[in-house]
């Protein structure tokens, strides 16, 4: 007899109910529309940026993905234990995933930077810095004498050199690196900061954080020996900003002024380290911290050190010598750029951009000449770029892009300005734009781009360098990649062309690069270095 004849019990049926599909469509087609207008919208480089991209896709692809989880979840009609097993499976893969690992930081594109959780933040697990004299509050200290540059055209005393322009035109550099490769003179491991270095003769000096104190250290310039450290308690943290102070030393006088993260301004001895004077700015203006620190460098013009202040206002001046507030100055909110001087209209002036205008002001008393609106509510960290006597560009990232304006006098006197061109062309993040016979170079939201300053016409686009920082030195861009690259590209408007690479560092960059005389100091927010350069005699 067939097997099938036999009798027995009835087989239970392996088919699950019909699945209830109808609630998933119009996800699919959402989705599908979304990632087609991502496509399309996204493909101009010109139009967007690339942080918009990064959060688009995670926003196209995550939410069909959680509704998708969602409807299987709770209106598939799969048989129970399935979606019960699915729902618990996901569940545990989450919670696990944030039991073990954590977002410590993010790159210049936003996209985040995971660790496991039980990783110590490297600035924590450093050695105490073992210095020759290590100093926390003003007191009697042996002055040591200052070393005395060896041509005083070839320091670097503040941010983005001589000029903060970022324009180096002491020294030619040599254009090929393998036929002159860079010369490391040392390399050392440094507490978190986003910092540059101030350099005056052979004395190197740095912000960085180390556990709950936020020092500047003063390195020997040729060895990378500590000099001499001074420390506050304070400590500027978060996720996607990082950890440490973000602002470069001015060094002026024989004394370093310093901008903490957390908004103490001190004024140092250079020879020692020894505090001269210390001001909380933030309690000085009843101001809450910026959220992404406060990173406007020290300004140093006669007897003022100037520096961008949270608050009502943006800009206060401290006398330089006994830390008094002399003004305030500026329609607040501030932004992370730091002021700078030009001049303009046959005039010598103060120049901050601003949370939402740039604006110029008299030296002296800071009194407002000029102002112009930037309408946007993008953080503005790149610095002003003077152009000619009466024409100023600004640029900003996040898709703002740049603006370039004149500056007129009226009827009366005053001053007025307005738009010459606007154009999404160059965006500036961090690195500020430099200027070479009337064109501009910059990193347009990570890509080397050249403009034409008078009318905003792009002349060419190059390689992309992530969202590091440049100078200018002489006819050639020095860029500082955010991967660690240090590259030299042609400044020419006739054509983009890279002429020399070599690797500094193998994690992310965002510090600005010091270049004094034939000595390139580098850092990022983990280890510093320094490179001697062949030079043209």
């Amino acid at each position: 007899m067939p097997s099938s004849d036999l009798p027995g019990p009835p087989v239970a049926s392996l088919t699950w109910p019909r699945i209830r599909s109808h609630p998933l469509i119009p996800v699919v087609l959402l989705a599908a529309a979304s990632v087609m207008f991502f496509l399309i919208w996204g493909a101009d480089d010109d139009e967007g940026m690339q942080q918009q991209r990064n959060i688009r896709t995670v926003i196209y692809v995550g939410i069909p993905l959680i509704t998708a989880f969602l409807w299987f979840v709770v209106l598939s009609r799969a048989p129970t234990r399935i979606r019960m097993t699915v729902f618990a499976v996901v569940m545990a893969l989450v919670a696990l995933a944030a039991a073990t690992l954590k977002i410590q930081g993010v790159d210049g594109d936003l996209i985040p930077i995971v660790r496991w959780r039980w990783t110590t933040p490297p600035d924590r697990a450093m050695a105490p810095l073992e210095v020759a004299a290590q100093h926390g509050k003003a007191g009697d200290v042996p002055a040591a004498p200052v070393v005395v540059a060896e041509t005083e055209a070839n320091d670097f005393p503040q941010f983005l050199g001589r000029s903060r322009d970022g324009v180096i035109r002491s020294i030619k550099l040599k254009r090929d690196w393998t036929a002159h490769p860079p010369k490391l003179l040392w390399r050392r491991e440094i507490g978190a900061a986003w910092s540059g270095f101030a350099v005056v003769g052979n004395r190197a000096v740095t912000q960085e954080q180390r556990g709950d104190d936020e020092l500047v250290v003063c390195y020997d310039l040729k060895t990378g020996e500590p000099l001499w450290s001074h420390g506050d308690k304070a400590r500027y943290d978060t996720t996607i900003a990082g950890i440490g102070p973000r602002a470069t030393p001015t060094i002026s006088g024989g004394w370093v002024y310093t901008m903490g993260g957390t908004g103490t301004l001190n004024c140092l001895e250079l020879a020692t380290g020894k505090r001269i004077w210390s001001v909380d700015t933030l309690a000085d203006h009843g101001a809450k911290l910026l959220d992404w620190g406060m990173a406007g460098s020290p300004l140093v013009e006669g007897d003022q050190v100037i520096v961008p202040t949270a608050g009502t206002h943006a800009l206060s001046a401290y006398d330089r010598e006994a830390g008094k507030r002399l003004w305030v100055a500026g329609p607040g909110p501030t932004s992370y750029s730091s002021p700078v001087i030009m001049e303009l209209l046959g005039q010598r002036q103060i120049v901050m951009q601003n949370q939402y205008t740039v604006t110029g002001h008299a030296l002296g008393d800071g009194r407002l000449l000029w102002m112009h609106e930037t309408p946007g509510h993008h953080p503005a960290v790149a610095q002003p770029v003077r152009l000619s006597d009466n024409r100023v560009v600004v640029s900003r990232g996040y898709g703002t892009g740049s603006d370039g304006f004149e500056l007129t006098r009226d009827a009366s006197g005053g001053i007025v300005t307005h738009s010459l061109w606007k154009n999404v062309y160059l965006k500036a993040k961090f690195a500020t734009v430099v200027e070479r016979d009337g064109y501009l170079y910059g990193l347009n939201d990570g890509t080397l781009t050249c403009l034409d300053g008078a009318t905003g016409e792009r002349a060419w686009r190059g390689e992309r360098y992530g969202h590091g920082q440049l100078l200018l030195v002489g006819d050639l861009l020095l860029i500082q990649a955010e991967s660690g690259d240090i590259v030299l590209v042609e400044a020419s408007p006739k054509e983009f062309r890279e002429v020399s690479r070599f690797t500094a560092f193998e994690e992310k960059t965002w510090n600005s690069p010091t270049l004094a005389g034939k000595y390139l100091l580098v850092r990022n927010d983990r280890e510093a270095a320094c490179f001697e350069l062949a030079v043209e005699e």
